[in-house]
Order: C-alpha cells, then structure tokens, then sequence
C-alpha cells in the first residue's frame, strides 16, 4: 500500500508549508493490545464535521477491517484535501495559519496517524517470517534461524523492539509421565532485518542440545520468538510494526533404541483396541508418529475414545496428552474424553454442533 499524496496544487503545498500544527503521536491506548500505535488524542478534539467518518475509519482498524478502513481513509482524505482547497482560495484571503485551514491541516494530520497504521499492517503482512532448524554434530544439536521472506513490492527494513526466545520441553516415559520445562532468552540482539523481496534473509539465534534423556523414550522442543512493537521502513517512510507473527518450530527426538522408521497413525489406533494392550507399546507407537500427522492419530482415536471403558480409556490418555501437546486435562479419563469431543464438534465430526469448550493448545 503506497502513501496516500494529496492533489499536487502548487497553492496548496504553500499552504501546508506554512501550517505549523503538530503532529499527532503514531503511539497511544488501544481497546486492542495489539495496536499500541493508535493515535492518542481523541475524535472529539477534531471538526465535528469530520466525526463521523473518524469513527468509523477508527471502527474499522480496531476490528483490523483493513481494506474498509482504507477505503474510508481516501474518501475523508479527499473531503478534508478539498477544503483546505476552499479555504486557500476562499474570498476573505485565507492565509496560512488561518482558523479555516488550520482546522483542515490538523485533521488532515491525524488521518495521516491511521495512514501510517495500515501502511505499517500491510507491509508487516507482507513479510513471512519462520523458525527453522538445521541439525549438527550428528544429531546432537541444532542450530535455529530466523527466515525472513517478503511479498512486498520493495526492500523493507524490520526494526522489531525487545525480541524473547521461548524455549519449551517435554520430555515423556514409557508409562506416560511427562517432566516439561520452558525458559527464555530475553532481549535478543536483533536490531534490524533487512528483508529483500528478491532473496531470503536469515538471522541466527543459537545453537541448542538435541537428545533424551535417561529413562525417557521421547523429547519434543518448542522454540517461539516474540518480537515487541517496533517499526517498519521503506525508503525514507516509517511505519509501526504491530502484531509480528514469527512461525515456531518444534523437534521431536526418540530415544535411540526405537526402530528409525515412523509409526502409522492407524497402527496405533488398532493397537490400543487389541486384547491385552499395555501402556508401554501404546506409548512407543505415539512417540514415533510424526509430528505433523497427530491431528491425523487423534482423529483415528476419537472413535475408539468414545466406546472405550473408563478403564480402557485411562490406558490410552497418556498417548493422547502426548498427541495433543497439552496437560490439559491432566489424567481424567472423563475429562480426556469431553476433550476429545469438543476437539471432533470443532472439527465437524460430530455433526454441526460446535462447541462451547476451549480447546487448549499448549
């Protein structure tokens, strides 16, 4: 999205020159967390006249209505532009510094607050920016890179405020027993990433430990990087950076006396239905799943969940923590079992009903 000039009248431009109203803060309170950057000054302290469409333009960017806002933005952009048109060439002189123009330079001013705000969503939205992980020294380590890729029509300069990098655990035994863990690194040195739509930029974060450690069969990491609010540039312009998304990664290890060949989904939902099951197998084929098919092993087990006994349940819940990436909640049976049907009602298994439950995540 390109900044949004005025019509180029040389009358105007002297004008403007000569108005000397302050700029409105780009930072203040917002009813969203997330849009610190929201002027702080009030639609009250602007001309009645251009309320309404303030509220609304205002409206629009806390529901993040991006395109509505921008389309509001450029019909009040040219209502405002034409009357300080007016009362430039108005009868009674009109000269700089005016009430009349006054009154539409200050207004023009702080829709230039909500321009900058859209301007700086849509280049953050341009950028991809991902976690990836190479592993070194034979599978012992990992090194964690920052990618950064860009859609955006031009070179962007991500300056982010404070970054942290999250570091999360789980380490599970052959009876189901969980130990997690989590740490941070806080205010990473990340002071500016210069991202190019033509290549790939990366930034290094660390090097980390890869393994299982003794009486465990299987750790899964978790690393996420936080970025604060900070700023996005293009060329000479300045844009606040909000909302940055960084996609996270995640590594499992199995302990090394597993075969090296994954586990079918299936596999583990016939044999937790076979006589005589024990927690031990069930849990050596959840660890081997590949991580990116346990939605897969969890829709396969929602059946078998639903006709278990209590006690056949509570055999299976610990492969189904572990699948679900969740302590939540805890070791009920019963519970696990509401969960499982929540988690089929979102997902439209369970017929149209949705339900009201939250599905935790972590």
């Amino acid at each position: 999205m390109g900044a949004i000039r005025p019509p180029g009248m040389r009358m105007l431009r002297l004008l403007l020159l000569a108005l000397t109203a302050a700029a409105c803060s780009a930072s203040g309170r917002s009813p969203d967390p997330g849009d610190r950057a929201l002027p702080r000054r009030t639609i009250a302290g602007v001309s009645a006249r251009y309320q309404p469409a303030f509220r609304a333009l205002r409206a629009a960017v806390e529901s993040h209505e991006d395109e509505s806002a921008l389309s509001i933005l450029r019909r009040l952009e040219l209502r405002i532009v034409a009357d300080l048109q007016r009362a430039a060439a108005s009868e009674d002189g009109a000269a700089p510094g005016s009430p009349a123009a006054r009154i539409a330079a200050d207004s023009l001013e702080f829709l230039r607050a909500f321009e900058r705000i859209l301007g700086g969503r849509a280049r953050v939205q341009s950028l991809e920016l991902a976690l990836i992980g190479r592993v070194v020294d034979d599978g012992h380590r990992i090194r964690v890179v920052l990618r950064a890729t860009s859609r955006h029509g031009a070179p962007l300069a991500l300056r982010p405020g404070p970054s942290t990098l999250r570091i999360q655990t789980a380490f599970v035994n052959e009876r189901g027993h969980e130990t997690r863990g989590a740490r941070e690194q806080h205010a990473l040195a990340i002071e500016e990433i210069w991202v190019d739509p033509r290549g790939v930029t990366e930034v290094e974060l660390g090097t980390f430990p890869l393994g299982v450690p003794p009486l465990a069969i299987a750790a899964r990491t978790r690393w996420s990087l936080d970025f604060r609010a900070g700023a996005v540039i293009e060329g000479e312009a300045t844009f606040p950076a909000m909302r940055i998304k960084i996609e996270s990664l995640e590594r499992t290890v199995v302990a090394a006396f597993f075969p090296l060949n994954p586990v079918e989904p299936a596999e583990l939902a016939r044999y937790v239905e076979v006589a005589g099951a024990a927690l031990a197998p069930i849990m050596e084929r959840a660890v081997r799943i590949p991580p990116e098919r346990s939605a897969e092993a969890l829709d396969l087990l929602t059946p078998i969940v639903e006709r278990s006994t209590v006690e056949e349940l509570a055999l299976i819940v610990p492969a189904i923590r572990w699948l679900a990436r969740t302590t939540v909640p805890a070791s009920d049976p019963l519970a696990w079992r509401e969960w499982m049907r929540a988690r089929a009602r979102a997902s439209g298994e369970l017929g149209p009903e949705r339900s009201g439950l939250d599905i935790p995540d972590r």
